[in-house]
């Protein structure tokens, strides 16, 4: 799976996998990572990508859209979620960040989804230049 991603974005060079129990909730949900809190925001983008198992081969695959994002996290469905960067220290700053956003992001969804107020673009935009 790791080699598959190396492949396709160039651009990254350290894959962080995220399996914690909310991390894995809110790769399960259809609406995703949330810009809900300013650790969401931290992280960017993020893009959601389909694996395929193939039984008889015992191969991963994951689907070709990959190229064209450009997202430093990854969601994988019911797999986790993938913390990248062009260094080490990025992908573990955006991991750390993605863990408390998907932590925030549970306890916020308990309230039901129709009561979230969502971060604005230019929110987005005024937090990635603080960083």
């Amino acid at each position: 799976m790791y080699s598959f991603v190396y492949k396709h974005r160039p651009d990254l060079n350290c894959i962080i996998h995220v399996q914690t129990p909310a991390v894995s909730a809110i790769a399960a949900m259809k609406c995703g990572l949330l810009p809900l809190s300013q650790e969401a925001l931290i992280c960017g983008q993020a893009t959601t990508h389909l694996i395929q198992i193939d039984l008889t081969t015992n191969r991963l695959s994951i689907d070709e859209n990959i190229q064209q994002s450009t997202a430093k996290v990854l969601i994988l469905p019911n797999y986790g979620m993938l913390a990248c960067g062009t260094t080490v220290e990025e992908a573990w700053h955006i991991t750390f960040h993605l863990i408390l956003a998907c932590e925030a992001e549970l306890r916020a969804v308990s309230m039901g989804i129709d009561n979230l107020i969502l971060s604005s673009d230019d929110s987005a935009k005024q937090v990635i230049l603080m960083i």
